[in-house]
């Protein structure tokens, strides 16, 4: 940087003799021909840069003076934006009056900034609170000769800049804790609300009600269920005033709770809690896992700055009180002539015990009592009479705790005889004001002792491996039987089911299996034989085939009804057993980013996959024809680059068999292959959209049986990968601010650069690119410590003395904020006004920024020269 000189005055003595003209001319011209600066500089910024509506933010004007002579009587006018206005003065370092007019106008009369002293350049600076009061950027400059003062006015004009993004709506999630709750239990109720603004948000207020949507079971709790001196509240957010439903004091028993006085900073969530507990009168109600649902409607949060909550916010918690009692037969299903055991439990879900409890149970007419097993429902007496079991002086213990699932609980056992099927019902009733439920349970009775039952070992293969079936025929009856006929048929289970080769089929239902039939390939395994042992069992095992392109999943092998026949009877009930099949190859294709509009890139992964434990894959083929989203002009085709990678072998072709080119729509693979111990490979691709895509949803569809291998498998389903197409996909909004706005030459000062991708609607960005050119006296510092934060992992081109900062390759969230941050320096005094025009940034999905920004770094002038001659006159 050039410095003028520090002298403030010449002599034209030297040791008491005169200069020559000569030199008089010399000095004057060396003087004369040098620039001389106006002394008078004005910058300007905003502290924040980014704001919400009717946020406020601190407008600082800084006035330099680089005379060594003081300016007096400075006056200035700034004139707002539209839709900013000054709100109040918070500081004048500048003397004189700083007042606001109209209230767009920031004026300034008879101020003073100071002389330069040394190298200290003279300085002052006013403060102002602006508010913006709607979206938009707002750049505030002040013209060159825009100051009036005793030394003249600014050379140069000063510009910074406010970016105020549209309001996005709060969003909230409500929760209880020791679910379920029980009376004598206490919950806390958190409630979090979320800020996805990129600025602060103040004043954030709601009510909640608990008679909302329903009348209040929950009702404002202290410490403990009994504590009634003060309701516990808390949470996180900061500047919370807790109230009742009026704004009066919160009292232990409300049904309601006020929060006022909330700011939530930028993209963070705070939370608010509130003790509550069960009304006392919930005792009496048979509740097991009754859920009570509490709502705070939409827009009943509510901020300074008009951020809401777009929809309603409900939170629920299960409830456990009263009393059931329950009832079941072991085991459910019986042979005529045998006996089953009935127990009737007794529960109790509050935290005292009841006491007095009795019930008469009357049993269907085809069951009746036969002898009490066991009575575990201490002090109790159990009366057994044909067909009813009455019970008295049951005391049920309490619940062991008053949050989470507990209770307590006895149960009493009757040993039962059945002429045939019958449903015992139980109905509900009061025990001493206490409700209960009741339950029923059904007693199965079959005439034939005969039943069946199937299993597979293991129970989950993949495709082109085997399970071992196992049938248990089994007799509960004091005589054999003779089977007269059995079939189990797989095709119960879907295509690609056999018996298999992997083991020799057998059963030991008759000698060296000379009854079963089970032939490797088919899909019936029969009996024309043998005998079921009196009161045991014998069983058919054999090998399951499961082909390479068998159905996949869950797959229920069913026996039905009468399939086995005896001498005894048949099976009355059908029998199944289930066997998982995974595939042994699988295909997907996705595409990143999901979202984009037309004219911009995504890339495309077609992802292969084997199953750990199946086969290698040869010789793979994939046809992917992106005509299945569009054709002729809206057509989507591969980039230009296409960036192709490929890592399943083979080649890559078009469906005419030619190299894969830019706007070719189709790609198949060729003579891959994937072995083990590799399990996964990829294909990937950029895609171009059509310039005149429409909005909507755009289905690439791979056909079936677009997926070969020399092993048979394919894919038996077609598959989808959906890409969006927006028209309405917000741009970004930029603004960049320098720290400090003030420096001198050669100093480093800190340049940020924020991106907003936070407007409603913004959708993930990539590729992200912004190239910020600098004014002619500004450079990268020759320590650049360029660094981004909330941007991926992009590339910062940032070199000492360059003009620009480049940055590319980021990824920015919708809803993020990424920043970019580097040293820069000035080599020439003055105002430098950097400039990021509309459109500079691109990324991937064709989103931009809709917004110019402007703001001013000052150098100040190290030197002004003020001089005189000392004698006035000379001798020629």
């Amino acid at each position: 940087m050039k410095k003028s000189a520090k002298t403030k005055s010449m002599s034209l003595q030297n040791r008491g003799r005169s200069v020559p003209i000569i030199m008089v001319l010399l000095i004057f011209l060396i003087f004369t021909s040098r620039p001389v600066h106006a002394v008078i500089d004005v910058v300007n910024n905003f502290n924040p840069i980014h704001v919400l509506p009717n946020q406020t933010s601190t407008l600082t004007i800084v006035l330099n003076n680089s005379n060594t002579v003081a300016a007096t009587s400075v006056g200035l006018t700034d004139t707002l934006p539209t839709n900013v206005t000054a709100t109040s003065v918070v500081s004048n370092g500048c003397g004189g009056t700083l007042s606001i007019s109209n209230p767009s106008s920031i004026v300034l009369s008879g101020g003073t900034i100071p002389a330069t002293v040394g190298v200290v350049t003279g300085t002052c600076q006013m403060q102002v609170l602006v508010k913006p009061s709607a979206a938009g950027t707002y750049v505030n400059t002040i013209a060159a000769s825009s100051v009036s003062s005793s030394q003249g006015t600014n050379s140069q004009a000063t510009s910074a800049s406010l970016t105020v993004p549209a309001v996005q709506a709060l969003t909230a999630s409500k929760t209880y804790s020791g679910s379920p709750l029980h009376v004598n239990g206490v919950t806390t109720l958190t409630l979090t609300i979320s800020n996805p603004n990129s600025s602060p948000v103040n004043n954030v207020s709601f009510t909640d009600d608990f008679t909302t949507p329903t009348a209040a079971h929950l009702i404002v709790a202290g410490t403990t269920y009994v504590d009634t001196t003060a309701p516990v509240t808390g949470g996180t957010c900061s500047g919370k005033v807790i109230t009742n439903k009026t704004g009066g004091t919160l009292a232990v028993g409300d049904t309601a709770f006020k929060v006022t006085g909330i700011t939530i900073p930028a993209y963070s969530s705070c939370t608010v809690t509130v003790n509550a507990k069960l009304n006392s009168s919930e005792a009496n109600l048979s509740q097991v896992n009754v859920g009570y649902t509490n709502t705070i409607p939409a827009a009943g949060i509510t901020s300074t700055e008009g951020a809401q909550n777009a929809s309603a916010i409900t939170g629920s918690i299960q409830v456990q009180s009263g009393s059931t009692v329950a009832n079941s037969f072991s085991p459910a299903t019986i042979y005529l002539g045998t006996t089953s055991t009935l127990s009737i439990t007794f529960n109790n879900y509050n935290t005292t015990a009841i006491s007095g409890v009795g019930i008469t149970d009357t049993l269907p007419g085809t069951i009746t009592t036969n002898s009490l097993v066991s009575n575990g429902c201490t002090g109790s007496s159990v009366n057994l009479t044909g067909g009813q079991i009455a019970i008295s002086g049951v005391t049920i213990p309490a619940a062991a705790s008053a949050t989470g699932s507990s209770l307590g609980s006895c149960t009493i056992q009757v040993k039962v005889n059945a002429t045939g099927t019958g449903t015992n019902t139980i109905a509900g009733g009061s025990f001493g004001g206490i409700a209960y439920n009741g339950s029923s349970a059904t007693l199965t009775v079959q005439t034939s002792p005969i039943t069946v039952s199937k299993s597979f070992l293991p129970t989950s293969v993949v495709q082109g491996n085997s399970s071992i079936l196992t049938i248990n025929l089994a007799n509960v009856s004091g005589n054999n039987g003779t089977i007269t006929s059995f079939t189990d048929l797989l095709t119960t289970m879907g295509s690609g089911y056999t018996i298999g080769s992997s083991a020799t089929p057998m059963t030991s239902c008759c000698l060296a299996n000379s009854c079963l039939t089970a032939t490797p390939g088919s899909t019936s395994i029969t009996l024309n034989g043998g005998t079921v042992p009196a009161g045991g069992s014998c069983q058919i095992i054999v090998p399951i085939a499961v082909a390479i392109n068998a159905a996949t999943g869950t797959r229920t092998n069913t026996i039905a009804a009468n399939a086995l026949v005896t001498t005894l009877g048949n099976n009355q009930a059908a029998a199944t057993g289930s066997l998982t099949s995974n595939a042994a190859a699988t295909f997907s294709k996705s595409f990143s980013p999901t979202t984009v509009r037309p004219n911009t890139v995504t890339r495309a992964t077609i992802t292969i996959n084997r199953a750990s434990g199946g086969m290698d894959l040869t010789n793979m083929g994939i046809t992917d024809l992106l005509s299945t989203m569009g054709t002729g002009v809206n057509s989507f085709t591969i980039a230009n680059p296409g960036n192709i990678t490929n890592t399943c072998g083979g080649y890559l072709t078009n469906t005419s068999g030619g190299s894969i080119a830019s706007g070719d729509s189709s790609l198949v693979l060729h003579g891959g292959a994937l072995k083990a111990p590799a399990t996964s490979c990829k294909i990937q691709f950029d895609i171009l959209a059509p310039s005149t895509a429409t909005a909507g949803n755009k289905i690439n569809t791979i056909a079936v049986g677009a997926f070969t291998n020399d092993q048979g498998i394919t894919n038996a389903s077609t598959v989808v990968s959906n890409l969006t197409i927006t028209t309405t996909a917000p741009d970004v909004t930029i603004n960049k601010t320098f720290s400090p706005i003030t420096a001198n030459g050669g100093a480093p000062v800190t340049l940020r650069i924020d991106i907003y991708n936070t407007t409603t609607g913004a959708i993930a960005l990539s590729n992200v690119s912004l190239t910020d050119s600098f004014p002619s006296g500004m450079e990268i510092y020759q320590t650049p410590g360029a660094s981004t934060s909330n941007c991926g992992a992009p590339i910062i081109s940032a070199v000492a003395g360059g003009s620009s900062v480049t940055l590319s390759g980021a990824t920015v969230a919708a809803g993020a904020t990424c920043s970019l941050t580097v040293n820069v320096t000035g080599t020439t005094d003055g105002n430098h006004n950097n400039t990021i025009t509309t459109s500079s940034l691109s990324s991937a999905q064709g989103v931009t920024n809709n917004n110019a920004v402007t703001v001013t770094q000052n150098i100040v002038k190290d030197i002004n020269i003020a001089k005189s001659f000392n004698p006035t006159q000379i001798e020629s």
